[in-house]
């Protein structure tokens, strides 16, 4: 059976590495959650900005239909700086991201080397934000993510 978007509210968060100077714990804390699906080839992204680890308040969300041709690396690098941008413009300094792609969590947190060439800049574009918009940046890869994102992503992927 599948959660309702509401089930994740009362979940707690796990035990996050933080990469910042200091380990995030205020309440100016945002989570992004992200995820991606590829329909017939099409692929469709979804991103969820939370006010709050207790993620009970939606301040954005948005999916993105990010069309053929696009490799699964690439539409996850793509949605999350979808959701970067968004969370900059909306004048967000601490973030946590919450993403199911292991090898983006661990590229963008530099435990592993981006060595494709077409997932580079993708990455640079990436690192650049975490380094020059955030405070505070995390990130953290689960299993499954948010049944939100997942539905986001889902209707992104089927619009033609």
């Amino acid at each position: 059976m599948e959660d309702s978007p509401s089930s994740n509210q009362n979940t707690p968060m796990p035990d996050i590495t933080s990469i910042s100077p200091e380990p995030i714990i205020n309440n100016n804390v945002h989570v992004l959650c992200y995820s991606v699906k590829t329909t017939g080839g099409v692929a469709g992204a979804g991103a969820v900005i939370y006010n709050g680890i207790n993620r009970k308040d939606v301040i954005w969300e948005k999916s993105y239909n990010l069309g053929k041709c696009i490799t699964h690396n690439i539409a996850h690098y793509t949605a999350l700086l979808k959701g970067l941008e968004a969370a900059h413009s909306l004048g967000i300094s601490n973030i946590i991201i919450e993403n199911n792609n292991y090898l983006i969590g661990k590229q963008v947190l530099g435990e592993f080397q981006c060595k494709n060439e077409k997932l580079r800049p993708f990455y640079q574009n990436v690192v650049q934000m975490k380094n020059t918009v955030f405070d505070c940046f995390d990130v953290y890869t689960v299993k499954d993510v948010d049944s939100r994102v997942r539905h986001l992503a889902q209707t992104a992927a089927e619009v033609i």
